[in-house]
């Protein structure tokens, strides 16, 4: 998880946000908002650039892994000590073209499916993208419960054994079943929440990370300078939605003009902001870049990750994400 374009969709969402040019993120935090700059002379046009590149090219690469065990192996993939591992190139194979799929789908408007066989391509809305991506979810789910012997390794630091993997496939189909509405009319017309609800009841019970290696391959913006208090804040808003109780003159919304900084608030409706927040009253951000940047909290629950030296593990998808699903499917 690099920088692109998680920061600046972390800032875009008002979960973080950082008056620094840095990822876009000064852009993408502007009140009121302005329209993309989609040129190609844009200087942060990596926000879209870098995830169109990198997701695409994954999806060829599975692709032609598929193509060269269908056409030159004879769908048999035997390993160098004669173990028959097609299964596991198979089921990791479509693993991998859904992660790669269902971030386009989440990200973009319209992409390209692509399979091995694809004679024709052309560009398909984001919902019949996220339906391809469950699509091979469910054939490395198929393929999982089929054989309990499949591991995955590519992941630093850590081995699924195909427990793991069931748990994680059905997280992602309920994740990507649920995350594909973009509006109101989307929730009640395109999610199957019975899809939902099936899917996340057999989620995760664990939570998935992978492990940093101290900035070189495996890494997270987000856990770096989204936890650097000198570079980025936890949106005021976000503050104001944690304590809904709170009057504005404790808790304001928007951070008023001219005021440099604000008290620590007591007794919070939300307790996790006196556990995995930080305050801090000293602002970094120009008062002249806008007020709307400004806040005295910012997340502190992963700073090892900082301590360490970007080393430590990097929380992808949790337990808790999980239930959230399970219980906005019981609700819809």
């Amino acid at each position: 998880e690099w920088s692109w374009p998680s920061f600046a969709l972390a800032c875009a969402g008002q979960t973080i946000s950082s008056s620094y040019t840095n990822y876009g993120s000064q852009d993408m935090n502007l009140i009121p908002r302005g329209a993309f700059a989609n040129t190609t002379t844009y200087k942060f046009a990596n926000i879209v650039e870098t995830p169109w590149e990198y997701l695409n090219i994954g999806v060829v690469k599975v692709n032609n892994i598929f193509k060269i065990v269908n056409d030159e192996l004879g769908g048999v993939v035997i390993d160098s000590e004669g173990n028959d591992i097609t299964n596991r190139v198979m089921a990791s194979g479509y693993f991998g073209r859904a992660l790669n799929l269902g971030h386009i789908g989440l990200i973009f408007d319209k992409a390209y499916i692509i399979r091995e066989d694809t004679e024709e391509i052309v560009f398909s809305p984001w919902d019949q993208v996220m339906d391809a991506a469950i699509e091979d979810l469910e054939s490395c789910l198929s393929i999982a419960e089929s054989d309990n012997t499949i591991i995955f390794d590519g992941f630093n630091g850590v081995t699924l054994n195909s427990a793991r993997i069931i748990e994680l496939c059905n997280f992602l189909i309920a994740h990507y079943e649920a995350m594909q509405a973009r509006d109101e009319d989307d929730v009640n017309n395109l999610v199957d929440w019975n899809k939902v609800k099936t899917h996340a009841q057999n989620g995760l019970t664990t939570r998935f990370e992978v492990m940093a290696d101290g900035g070189d391959d495996w890494w997270s913006r987000i856990l770096q300078r989204g936890q650097r208090p000198t570079s980025a804040r936890t949106s005021q808003r976000l503050i104001k939605m944690m304590n809904p109780t709170k009057s504005d003159a404790e808790v304001p919304y928007p951070w008023p003009d001219g005021v440099n900084t604000l008290p620590q608030i007591t007794d919070p409706d939300d307790a996790r902001l006196d556990m995995d927040w930080g305050y801090y009253p000293s602002i970094p951000f120009p008062p002249e870049r806008g007020y709307w940047y400004w806040s005295t909290y910012s997340y502190i629950r992963y700073e090892e990750y900082n301590l360490t030296g970007s080393n430590g593990p990097i929380p992808l998808y949790t337990p808790h994400e999980n239930d959230l699903l399970y219980a906005e499917a019981l609700i819809r």
